[in-house]
């Protein structure tokens, strides 16, 4: 596929990033590609850092919104293949030709997802977010189908984007769900190639993370509702209910911990373990053995912000 690239950033307060990142994506294949950035209402130094690169095409949107400023990018490209990357992250040199590539293995591929690394690779949080985030085993390797393709790196064919829309301007999260369930919906693929790497600054501490997941799930039931999609909140209800009788238990008399765990803990704990030993093995990092916690963590919260905006939606 020789077809031109246009790689799209939205910029939103990144000064202390967007210099690596847009040199990251300079020095990467293919060289013949423009690049991008739209300014969404920075108030520090990130736009005067981007602009200043002779490489880089500027431009600025007021609408406020991640998405708003893709639209944005989209409109001034001129590429058949489009590539959006976060503010915050470093491409492998390797990253946009394998993405690239990756429309070749089949038409019905019009999406297609890069591998988000952790930057802090001795940071537990940085790196349960990472495994969370891409939700692929470590064992798993190259070109496979995936649910959703995560906007961080997320490479999409303008044919396919004329066809269903660009990104929705009213969610402010989730956006990559809804998109990839409009092309599915066309019968399209989206995919993900574990050989397209980036290094992503995640968050580094619990309630950072929290905070973001909570968001997740708030978005994700605005675009399970725009979608009808009911059956993944009843998922989240049922592991709430579980969750809500194991705690209440304890709560009640100490003695039901042992029917508690039995109930709750022991199935998410085997869940998790399972994957979690793969990580140990493959990253010969100890430490990792604390992510089930950790990732329980993530649920909870994302759990919570699936709660509150159904209990809103009710009012």
């Amino acid at each position: 596929m020789n077809k031109k690239l246009s790689v799209i950033i939205p910029l939103y307060n990144a000064e202390k990033y967007i210099e690596e990142c847009i040199a990251s994506i300079i020095k990467a294949e293919p060289y013949d590609k423009e690049i991008i950035v739209v300014n969404n209402n920075s108030t520090d130094k990130s736009a005067e850092k981007a602009s200043s690169f002779k490489e880089v095409r500027f431009f600025n949107e007021t609408k406020v919104g991640p998405c708003a400023a893709r639209n944005k990018g989209i409109k001034e490209s001129t590429g058949e293949i489009l590539i959006f990357l976060d503010n915050d992250l470093i491409v492998d040199k390797n990253c946009l030709l394998e993405i690239i590539n990756t429309f070749n293995e089949s038409e019905k591929i019009v999406c297609v997802g890069g591998a988000g690394h952790s930057y802090d690779r001795n940071n537990l949080i940085s790196m349960s977010h990472e495994v969370r985030l891409m939700g692929y085993a470590p064992n798993k390797n190259g070109i496979f189908e995936v649910r959703t393709v995560p906007t961080m790196t997320f490479g999409v064919l303008r044919k396919a984007l004329d066809e269903v829309g660009y990104f929705d301007e009213h969610l402010m999260g989730a956006e990559d769900y809804d998109l990839c369930l409009r092309l599915k919906n066309k019968g399209f693929k989206c995919v993900m190639n574990t050989n397209a790497k980036v290094y992503h600054h995640h968050p580094t501490t619990i309630k950072d993370l929290s905070d973001k997941w909570f968001k997740y799930g708030i978005m994700w039931v605005i675009a399970n509702k725009k979608h009808k999609v009911h059956s993944e909140l009843l998922k989240t209800v049922l592991w709430l209910l579980l969750f809500v009788v194991s705690t209440a238990l304890i709560v009640i008399n100490y003695k039901f911990i042992i029917l508690s765990f039995f109930i709750f803990i022991l199935p998410w704990l085997i869940f998790y373990s399972v994957d979690t030993l793969k990580f140990v093995i493959k990253w010969k990092k100890i430490s990792l053995l604390l992510f089930p916690l950790v990732h329980q963590t993530v649920i909870v919260s994302r759990s919570l912000g699936i709660l509150y905006a159904v209990m809103k939606s009710m009012r």
